[in-house]
């Protein structure tokens, strides 16, 4: 399915609030939607890491206890990865 959520709408909250970086996630029924954006080039590469990052962690929501120890495990190796 296309991603309904342009990179526009990230640069438009990018620009009006003055930051470095965007992460923006919407839900479309049963879609999840992801876009990142940033100032420079760096920026815009470390959104991208974050981005997918939170992407794995939404799409790994656990239906079970053990489930969520796993999850845990991953977003801690998630956090401890080097930036771009």
């Amino acid at each position: 399915m296309l991603n309904r959520l342009p990179v526009a709408a990230a640069t438009e909250v990018l620009e009006k609030y003055g930051l470095d970086q965007v992460l923006l996630i919407a839900r479309d029924g049963d879609t999840t939607h992801y876009v990142t954006d940033g100032k420079t080039k760096k920026d815009k590469d470390m959104a991208a890491v974050d981005g997918e990052k939170l992407r794995r962690v939404v799409h790994g929501s656990p239906t079970s206890y053990e489930d969520a120890l796993a999850l845990a495990d991953t977003v801690r190796e998630l956090l401890k990865e080097d930036d771009v």
